[in-house]
């Protein structure tokens, strides 16, 4: 249809983030019809779900990275989120490489992977008078389009030793490490706690380290 002449007007309501015009249009010399078209727009900040691995830090380890694990709402692709922008409570940038998409939580929505200097976040934590407990952790970042996301985790933080975190190492950490003992992931007495070193098993290696820490008291 031939559109002779047209007027359009922005409506000032914005309908499920989209703008929403009215375009009228002369059809014939003596008929003018109007019809409505909407414009996606993209919201100024998302919600996205975020997932720290280990999701049990031990403060004192000597283990390398945090994998961080970020998935987006619907309509959005993890494929166009800037890294550099990523950082933890403002403080702790995520590192450029390695990054990996994938899903590992299996849950068919794709993930972006990105690594955090363990050290960092642990002196982070410490820095806050922290030594076990809850600890929220919140990643910030932009996509490329400029929209930002953030997502928040709360992760358990200990010390050497405190594998039941309750800010003291005592026999309560021995009996629990003990019925985990010869155990590795997916065993059904698997306690992800008690693995000290975090080689994912438990053995002699993990009790020696709980035993070295006894009395200890973190407060």
């Amino acid at each position: 249809m031939k559109i002779s002449k047209a007027s359009a007007i922005l409506l000032p309501t914005i309908l499920a983030s989209s703008l929403l015009w009215a375009i009228t249009y002369q059809s014939s010399p003596n008929e003018a019809k109007q019809v409505f078209v909407g414009l996606k727009i993209r919201s100024g900040e998302i919600s996205a779900t975020v997932d720290f691995k280990p999701d049990v830090l031990n403060l004192r380890s000597k283990g390398r990275w945090i994998s961080v694990y970020v998935e987006l709402p619907e309509d959005f692709n993890v494929v166009d989120i800037d890294v550099s922008s990523m950082t933890v409570n403002d403080t702790i940038s995520a590192e450029l490489s390695p990054t990996e998409i994938g899903d590992y939580d299996n849950d068919t929505i794709p993930d972006l992977m990105v690594k955090l200097e363990r050290l960092l976040v642990s002196q982070f934590i410490l820095s806050k008078g922290i030594m076990y407990g809850n600890v929220t952790l919140t990643m910030t970042g932009e996509l490329y389009d400029g929209t930002i996301f953030e997502g928040i985790d709360i992760i358990r933080a200990r010390m050497p030793g405190d594998v039941n975190v309750d800010g003291r190492v005592d026999g309560k950490d021995i009996a629990m490490a003990t019925r985990a003992f010869a155990t590795y992931p997916e065993h059904p007495r698997w306690n992800c706690l008690t693995d000290e070193n975090e080689d994912n098993r438990i053995d002699g290696k993990d009790i020696a380290s709980i035993a070295r820490n006894i009395g200890k008291t973190y407060t």
